[in-house]
């Protein structure tokens, strides 16, 4: 079990009136009364900070409290934590001892707290789901400690894929970095309150290919922390896959699923999963579902028309271009 935390990896006493010596003396203190009157409170609040944003916190009980670390969703965080333990700083009496257990390893038995600046740091790696923290109080009445467990979210985009959730309606979309540029790699799905639609207004091709929005609506359509890519966001994705006449087939979902044949070159190496989703002229016609798979970018050729990109069934190469700004294509966001 030792092996699955670090017991007493840091113990740091701060703001304390007490000599190493004689914080190491009552450490292992046996002063802790068996039976605890439930006059003597235990405000245990036990909270997970990122950048100062709390997750989440639990009240504890009087006296005795087992709180249930795994009841939080554990795996969003880096696997070790600092589990800080302080005497409460608005107690009205005074907490005498504490016996701090963590998934069965005694962790702290200390007499520290009647001075009620005490504080105790240790780092806490492998948490599980199974994993429990058992606090047994004595004191006067109204005494309490504090406890808190601060941790670091993981960076959801450390890897080269994974999956994102838009907040905004629940959408799940798979991402893919490319050179050093996140990309998703599906077609954004989310719906506007005007300028995006579903093709042929059959919401059963969401689905697959997403929606289709006008250039308006896709300027202000990717979820926050990504962005309409620019022109120049663009370019550096093709240059970075040999450029317009070679990307194509690179980013191109494969085999004539969704494509229509032959779908030439293409290989999806890069995971882009490219797909055909047509597009909507603005008198309300959609076309070239399965043969055209067409974007915008965020770069304004002049008032009326926008620069976007062209992918074709038959053909590696990719085209850029300038259309009406009320024609309906699709939208691939990319990480800011």
């Amino acid at each position: 079990m030792k092996s699955m935390i670090h017991v007493f990896l840091t113990i740091v006493l701060i703001f304390g009136t007490f000599h190493s010596c004689q914080m190491e003396d009552n450490m292992f203190a046996t002063t802790v009364q068996n039976e605890i009157s439930s006059d003597y409170l235990l405000q245990g609040n036990l909270d997970i900070y990122m950048q100062n944003e709390q997750v989440f916190r639990l009240k504890g009980k009087p006296g005795v409290e087992t709180i249930n670390l795994g009841n939080e969703n554990l795996s969003n965080f880096e696997n070790c934590f600092v589990l800080h333990i302080a005497s409460g700083a608005e107690s009205v009496g005074t907490v005498s001892s504490a016996i701090i257990t963590l998934d069965g390893i005694e962790i702290l038995n200390t007499s520290d707290f009647k001075n009620n600046s005490v504080l105790y740091d240790f780092e806490v790696c492998n948490l599980s789901e199974q994993s429990t923290l058992d606090v047994e109080v004595s004191g006067e009445p109204g005494s309490y400690i504090d406890i808190w467990l601060e941790g670091k979210f993981k960076d959801p985009f450390a890897g080269d894929n994974g999956l994102f959730f838009d907040e905004r309606d629940g959408q799940e979309y798979k991402w893919v970095r490319i050179g050093d540029m996140i990309w998703m790699a599906e077609n954004l799905a989310y719906k506007t309150g005007t300028g995006s639609w579903a093709y042929n207004d059959d919401e059963n091709n969401v689905d697959t290919y997403g929606r289709l929005y006008s250039w308006e609506a896709a300027s202000s359509a990717c979820p926050a922390g990504w962005h309409l890519p620019s022109q120049a966001e663009w370019t550096a994705l093709l240059d970075n896959l040999g450029g317009q006449n070679a990307a194509g087939g690179k980013l191109k979902e494969a085999g004539t699923s969704h494509w229509a044949s032959p779908n030439a070159d293409a290989t999806n190496e890069t995971g882009f999963t490219a797909l055909p989703g047509g597009d909507r002229y603005y008198d309300g016609t959609y076309v070239y579902l399965g043969i055209y798979g067409l974007w915008w970018t965020s770069t304004v050729f002049d008032p009326y028309t926008a620069v976007y990109l062209n992918m074709h069934y038959g053909s590696s190469d990719i085209y850029i271009g300038v259309a009406n700004k009320q024609i309906g294509m699709s939208v691939r966001c990319v990480r800011d």
